[in-house]
Parts: C-alpha cells; structure tokens; sequence
C-alpha cells in the first residue's frame, strides 16, 4: 500500500523538481499529487484520501479543514525553523531521504491502519550479544560484529538494549528519533509501529543500520516478551534484515530472560581473567536452575567470545563445554573506531553461525 501525499507549493519549479525525485525513489512507497492553488488542494481533499498535505507558508492552511487522519507541516526555507503558524516545519532544502523520513515521522502519528507490507522476508539470524561481567568490550565487540556482517554485503542492524550505553561511540548517521521513540510507540500502540521504525532508521558509513540511544535508560527497563517479538518482528518484515545484532545487558531477571530465549544465538563475552570466568560460572548455573524452572531454552544457543584475552593470565572456560567463536588479544589501537576497524576485519565472527 502506498502513502498518498499532496505537496502545495507556489514555486513551480521546486514543485516539479521535488515531485519528480519522490516518483523516481520512492515509487513503490508514495503516490503524490501537486497543487498550487490552496482551494484546489482542499477541493481534492474532500473527494480523494490523502494521508499527508505539505505546504509551503505562502499558504495559509486552516488545521481543521483537513481530512481525518491527515498529517500536516509547512516546508520551511531553513533548518533551524521547526514551527510555521504553530504547525510543524520541514526544511525544503535538505536531502530528499530526510524530507521523506520526515515525513513519515507525520503519517505514523496519525495512520491508525496496519501497513505491514505483504514481501517475502528473508531469513533474519539474530545474534545476542551480552556478559556477566563487566569492562570486557561487550559492546564493543557487538558492534564489530555488525561491521563485519556488513562489510560481507549483508543487509544488518545493530540494536542496543544496554541501557546506559551511547550508540554514537560506534555509529553515526544522520536522522530523527531514537529507540525511546519505537518504544513509546509499541507501549501505547497509539501510532504505525512499522512507520515509526522506518522513520527513525539511520544508517553509518560502515552500512550498518541502528537505531539512536533512548533518551533515557529508564526507557529500557521492562521490555516485555511480547513487546521485543513484536519488535524484532516488525523489523524483520520493514527492513528484511539477514542479521539483527543486539547488544544487551545481562540480568535474571524475567524480561531479560524472555528476551534471550527469542534470540537464535546467544555469546558470551569474557577476558578469560579468572574473576571473569567466576562471574560466568555462576551465571551459568543460574541459568540451568531457572532453565529447569521456567521451562526456557537459553543454554543450548549460548557460546563464548573471549576479548582483550591475555595468554600469561587467560585461560579458556572449563566449566561447560561452551563453544568458543575465538580469542582476541587487547589491541593496542587508540580509538573505539580504530578497534572496530579491526575486530570487524577479523573472520571469526564467522564462527558464531557456522
């Protein structure tokens, strides 16, 4: 199904330029009418469904006319202005992608239709990435992972659940909205989740797509079952995505719990240091009870990254018979990008789905 917007717009010239580049990259997605009379755009309006009006502020355009579940926002002549006639503002100078993520941004807020696309999705491996130790490079090591799936040409996003982590340590892209705004949206089911997700996608030079930290970490606390299914469902079907990498703090608590059991391969990130592997053990053991308990499956699915490994003072877990995707020393390099760069050149990472 398509959006359908209608752009009214007094320079003629911009609106045949903007008109015929969302035709030629977003053809599959809109459907887009132009009008440079207000009257003739109304008119339209009240005869023909129209799920988004962009106009420029030469026209004075009365909120209340509009069609039910019609978003709404003036093009403005600048970045820095975000509100015309009270109403939201988007930049008409800016790259076509951020006017229409905007725009989206506008439809999700007032589409009270399901838009779940009917394609094929592909296959999505989702790999959990998590310690039950600290200042071992979990996330780093998470994030390089998503690099190395990336840099082999596969379609990968990164998803941090840590919640006191900056997604901006390990990737940059430009956009709007963050994950605090995916899960306002799946908690209050008041707006498109599909939408909202798309909406709020960015994307790193390295190819990797992620989400921006939650405006808070009390954002992340409690993500439900249900509420990380549908999650990890809906970008499976949006982005049809080959690997969904997830950084998350490890807890045994029941939410935490669920949400590894929805996860096809679990690893374990440890120095080898012997405090390390203590802190494994007993998270080991922990699992095995509530494993017993709960009815989870979590063990079976879980194998072991040692990072920053030392060979005088490392040594491997004995403890269980856990597979190992491999050993990394601790790189010398002076930059979390400059480890990056080279953990994710690594093909070990292979290792966790072979």
């Amino acid at each position: 199904m398509k959006i359908k917007i209608a752009l009214l717009e007094k320079d003629q010239i911009y609106l045949y330029r903007i008109v015929a580049a969302f035709r030629n990259k977003f053809e599959d997605k809109l459907e887009v009418f132009s009008f440079t009379e207000l009257e003739e755009a109304m008119s339209f309006m009240e005869t023909n469904a129209i799920d988004v009006l962009l106009s420029c502020e030469y026209f004075e355009v009365n909120s209340d006319r509009l069609p039910k579940g019609c978003g709404f926002a003036y093009f403005s002549e600048s970045l820095e202005i975000e509100r015309i006639r009270n109403q939201k503002a988007i930049c008409k100078f800016q790259k076509l992608e951020y006017i229409y993520k905007e725009m989206l941004a506008i439809y999700s807020e007032n589409a009270v239709i399901n838009t779940r696309a009917k394609k094929d999705i592909v296959e999505t491996k989702i790999i959990n990435f998590t310690s039950a130790c600290g200042g071992v490079g979990t996330s780093t090591v998470a994030a390089s992972c998503a690099r190395y799936f990336a840099r082999q040409g596969k379609k990968t996003l990164f998803l941090c659940l840590q919640p006191f982590e900056n997604v901006n340590y390990f990737f940059r892209g430009d956009g709007q909205g963050d994950l605090s705004d995916i899960l306002y949206v799946l908690r209050s089911k008041k707006s498109n989740l599909d939408l909202k997700m798309e909406s709020a996608l960015r994307q790193d030079a390295s190819g990797v797509y992620f989400y921006d930290s939650s405006k808070s970490a009390i954002d992340l606390m409690g993500i439900t079952k249900d509420e990380f299914k549908q999650m990890i469902e809906g970008l499976r079907i949006l982005g049809s995505y080959e690997y969904i990498i997830i950084d998350s703090a490890f807890s045994l608590e029941k939410q935490a719990l669920d949400n590894l059991s929805e996860s096809g391969y679990i690893v374990f990130v440890t120095d080898g240091s012997d405090v390390a592997n203590e802190k494994c053990h007993r998270a080991y053991a922990a699992l095995e009870i509530i494993e017993q308990e709960k009815g989870l499956s979590i063990r079976n699915r879980l194998s072991v990254f040692y990072n920053q490994f030392a060979k005088d003072t490392s040594q491997s877990i004995s403890f269980a018979d856990l597979k190992s995707i491999g050993k990394v020393p601790k790189l010398e390099e002076k930059t979390i990008q400059d480890v990056m760069k080279q953990l994710s050149n690594m093909e070990l990472f292979q290792n966790i789905i072979s």
